[in-house]
């Protein structure tokens, strides 16, 4: 099951297009205002005159509102579009298939490189196209010797992107290597800062943050250097065009050929000729560079509503064996039978694979030799995508988000009336009764009894057909840890496995059985 999570937003885009050609007309219609006014003043005709320039003042202020409008639009295109496309790449993220590979530089620098590059010059491509068209036709319209050196002069920044257009592609692509690499090694250390702080490595990191920094700033210098320099080509092309056309104009004033009035037409024409045919050499250049990353975001993705009416009846471990890298076994030969409706403690000496074991049930593990089985009631085996919604596995290091405890706990889900306040009691948690508790990362620091006890209730209160619980009361006194598994074990989870390292008879008569690793 999957759904279509990226939208072009057409529409909008439609909309924004047709005011952007409204802008564009405008700035044409004021080259004939400007050539009224300047023809009026050399005929001496006060009437036309004074007609021009109430004319030509209305049009600026129209321009004026005209401008704001269509900027706004091209605003709010650009803002619909990167929401969509970050609500994407979310959603990737939460569905991939390794989600703690997620790149950061698909938040940052894609949506940069997205906005400036690509969903800008998509929206002002109409501007410029409609002003380059109408500014021809009134060119023509005007003299059409001067149009036919204005075309030839036009075309040649057309060839800027043909010539620039695999450079600034390459240059785009290695400055996004650098800049995700970059905040990569920024991600990855800063989540390590309690080893680097142990092991009093912080010189080491600084020389390698510095290298890195210096690379991708490099990369990034080299990337605007290419940008500018295919930007100033065009400019510089579009001087020489204008040069020429300027003379030639000249020329034909002198000669009586066309009037003063038509040849500054001419001059505000062609600004909008050269000006649009350098922004579109320029924009097709980016467009092409960044059109990749628009690609990728707009992929189908899994959907994670995905529900199955299964139920897990047994767990079946064959002749299990599972070890690190090739390394002394950790589990070995091992052979169970569980049981839907079951509880089972499983105990052992550390390093005997407890946690390994629980790990494999989960699907957290894959490599391992002998045979596995979960079935359901039908006695078929569950697929591999279907066990994240039949199996959960608590490890003894679980994340807790910058949310507030009751927003940890149920993560979207409505909770029964008075879930939350039993629910409390019940772990011996009275100091997070109030559910509007603030966040937890603004809170002074949880202890690792709170911490576990939070996550669960988290697992407590998303029910499973199997539910695994790494060393849940590690942290915890006599009293506390036996309140907590005795509550536990009063859930309405199908199975429930706790890896525990207490053996004491209280903890154990609990359960319905004890598996003793060895």
């Amino acid at each position: 099951m999957s759904k279509k999570t990226h939208t072009t937003h057409k529409g909008l885009l439609a909309i924004v297009w047709i005011a952007m050609m409204l802008y564009g007309t405008i700035n044409v219609l004021l080259a004939f205002f400007m050539k009224g006014i300047v023809d009026s003043t050399t005929d001496k005709n006060m009437d036309l005159f004074l007609w021009s320039a109430a004319a030509t003042l209305l049009l600026v202020a129209f321009e004026f509102l005209m401008g704001n409008a269509s900027r706004y639009l091209l605003q709010l295109y650009c803002k619909r579009n990167l929401l969509s496309q970050k609500i994407c790449r979310y959603r990737n993220a939460l569905c991939a298939n390794a989600p703690d590979r997620t790149d950061l530089s698909a938040f940052s620098t894609d949506i940069e490189l997205l906005y400036s590059n690509y969903y800008v010059n998509v929206a002002l491509m109409a501007c410029y196209m409609s002003q380059l068209v109408l500014s021809a036709v009134g060119i023509i319209y005007l003299n059409w010797k001067i149009a036919v050196i204005v075309l030839i002069t036009t075309i040649l920044p057309f060839v800027i992107p043909m010539l620039f257009s695999k450079k600034l592609q390459a240059s785009t692509e290695n400055y996004k290597q650098s800049a995700d690499s970059y905040l990569s090694f920024v991600q990855d250390s800063l989540s390590g800062m309690q080893e680097i702080r142990t092991y009093r490595a912080f010189s080491f990191f600084l020389k390698k943050h510095d290298l890195r920094n210096e690379k991708t700033e490099q990369q990034r210098l080299k990337n605007q250097m290419w940008i500018s320099f295919s930007n100033t080509f065009s400019s510089f092309v579009s001087t020489l065009s204008f040069v020429a056309i300027l003379v030639y104009c000249g020329y034909l004033t002198l000669k009586g050929q066309t009037t003063i009035g038509a040849l500054i037409a001419v001059i505000q024409l062609m600004n909008t000729v050269i000006g649009p045919v350098v922004q579109i050499s320029g924009a097709v250049g980016q467009i092409q560079a960044t059109k990749k990353l628009v690609r990728n975001a707009a992929e189908e993705t899994p959907s994670e509503e995905q529900t199955f009416q299964k139920q897990v009846s047994e767990v079946k471990l064959e002749d299990v064996s599972f070890s690190y890298d090739g390394q002394q076994p950790v589990l070995k030969n091992l052979s169970l039978h569980l049981r839907h409706g079951r509880h089972y403690a499983i105990t052992g000496e550390s390093g005997v694979g407890k946690s390994t074991l629980a790990k494999v049930l989960s699907g957290a593990l894959e490599g391992y030799t002998g045979h596995l089985q979960i079935l359901d009631t039908d006695g078929e085996l569950l697929s591999a995508d279907e066990l994240p919604y039949h199996i959960q596995y608590v490890s003894q290091e679980p994340y807790l988000f910058k949310l507030s405890a009751k927003e940890n706990v149920y993560l979207g889900k409505t909770d029964p009336a008075d879930h939350w306040q039993g629910q409390m009691k019940n772990l011996s948690m009275d100091c997070f009764l109030d559910e509007d508790s603030g966040e937890l990362s603004n809170r002074d620091r949880i202890s690792g009894g709170q911490k576990q006890r939070l996550v669960i209730a988290r697992a407590l209160s998303h029910k499973t057909d199997v539910l695994i619980l790494d060393e849940p009361t590690a942290n915890l006194d006599k009293a506390t840890a036996y309140k907590v598994m005795k509550y536990i074990l009063s859930s309405q989870c199908g199975m429930i496995l706790v890896i525990t390292h207490d053996t004491s008879s209280e903890i154990l008569s609990l359960f319905d059985e004890v598996i003793q690793l060895k």
